[in-house]
């Protein structure tokens, strides 16, 4: 008879423990302000005129770095021209809502979505150099609308140097959906056209 009981808790033990090690702190929910899983697409048009597709994000892989598990996601600038540019980032999710790049072998918080409207933190993830960094504002947006529809309960993530003009970047997400607006003062501005889930 306690044998049994024995045979019984070795099982369960053994489950809990094999549940445990597929665990890691990568949300793959849909329900986040950037949802990542292998297969997702999104499509950009340039700056909010329709038919011109521009920048094509893709997450490829999952990936593990030390202990912390990562996406890969591609990014193809003009991918319907003739020489597209592609860039990959390596980016995970904590179970707070906050997402980390890693680059240059240390990983760096790109987008914060736990905070307050008005809110800043500080992002270094694309500066090669100490003394350049972004101060970065949270705002919370009621609603935004683009040619892929109407999004509600939105957040604005404001990239700014400090001293520097024209450097500024707003970034604008949707629960559930991601990426849907980049402006910035100089440089690229796409809205999102379309997305694959």
């Amino acid at each position: 008879m306690n044998n049994r009981y024995v045979i019984i808790f070795t099982f369960i033990f053994f489950f809990i423990n094999c549940e445990n090690i597929e665990k890691d702190d990568t949300n793959d929910s849909y329900d986040t302000y950037f949802p990542m899983n292998i297969g997702m697409k999104w499509f950009y048009n340039q700056n909010t005129s329709e038919n011109n597709p521009y920048l094509k994000r893709e997450i490829t892989e999952k990936i593990q770095i030390e202990n912390n598990k990562y996406f890969i996601i591609s990014e193809i600038w003009r991918y319907n021209e003739d020489n597209p540019i592609t860039y990959f980032d390596t980016l995970r999710q904590d179970n707070t809502d906050r997402i980390f790049k890693y680059s240059r072998g240390k990983e760096y918080l790109l987008y914060d979505f736990t905070l307050d409207s008005g809110d800043t933190y500080i992002d270094s993830s694309n500066s090669k150099y100490s003394e350049l960094y972004y101060i970065v504002t949270y705002r919370d947006i009621d609603s935004v609308e683009t040619d892929s529809g109407i999004y509600y309960d939105c957040i604005e993530l404001l990239f700014d140097i400090p001293n520097m003009i024209d450097d500024e970047v707003w970034c604008t997400f949707a629960p559930g959906v991601g990426l849907i607006k980049r402006w910035s003062g100089e440089g690229p501005r796409f809205v999102l056209d379309s997305y694959d889930f």
